[in-house]
Parts: C-alpha cells; sequence; structure tokens
C-alpha cells in the first residue's frame, strides 16, 4: 500500500476531523503548546528555550505515523522539535484539534 493510499483511508474514515486538524493555524497550536507548558526543558540535552513547530507553508506540519498491523490507519502528529539537537516531542493532532474545538465551545 502506498502513502498515498494509506492517507486516503484515514482521511475517509475520520474526514470532518481531519479536516477540522488541517484548517488549525500555527497561532492556535502556538498558544495551545504555551498553554499547556509543552516547551518544557529537553529531556536529552537539557535546552530550555523555545522549540520549533515544523511548518509546511503557514500551515503546522502534520506527521502520518500508520499502524505497523494495519497501514490504513493510523494517528496524526503534531511535533516540537528542540533546536539544539532535534530531539522531537508528537503531540496526537485529533487530541489536540478535540482540545481546542472544546475550549471554544466553552469559551463562547
Amino acid at each position: 500500500m502506498d502513502d498515498e493510499q494509506t492517507k486516503e483511508g484515514v482521511l475517509e474514515a475520520l474526514n470532518p476531523e481531519v479536516l477540522a486538524v488541517e484548517a488549525l493555524t500555527y497561532d492556535e497550536l502556538n498558544s495551545y503548546f504555551l498553554s499547556k507548558e509543552a516547551e518544557k526543558p529537553c529531556g536529552a540535552c537539557g535546552y530550555s528555550g523555545e522549540w520549533d513547530i515544523k511548518t509546511d507553508g503557514d500551515q503546522p506540519s502534520l506527521l502520518f505515523v500508520p499502524d505497523y498491523r494495519n497501514p490504513s490507519v493510523g494517528t496524526l502528529f503534531f511535533t516540537l522539535t528542540c533546536p539544539n539537537c532535534m530531539n522531537t516531542r508528537l503531540f496526537d493532532a485529533l487530541d489536540v484539534m478535540r482540545i481546542l474545538r472544546s475550549a471554544e465551545r466553552d469559551n463562547g
């Protein structure tokens, strides 16, 4: 199964939520990371400054990791990368989107 078929399988299964994940902006994601104090010191090198959010143009990049046993499904992740040693933290993109949208509904 090629990458496009795998991505299509995810899009078919979760289309509305995947589209909502794809619509998240850099600013929304950065605000989320700040609110969760996600930029704690790096466990690999101790760096304690600002981490990098990888982008695709002006949108946060999405990493798709297929499931080993069923590669037609997988998980989407946002990443934070330590600019000193390139250690990378993964954040489940669907869960991040759900938390952000829930907060928006609660704040009206």
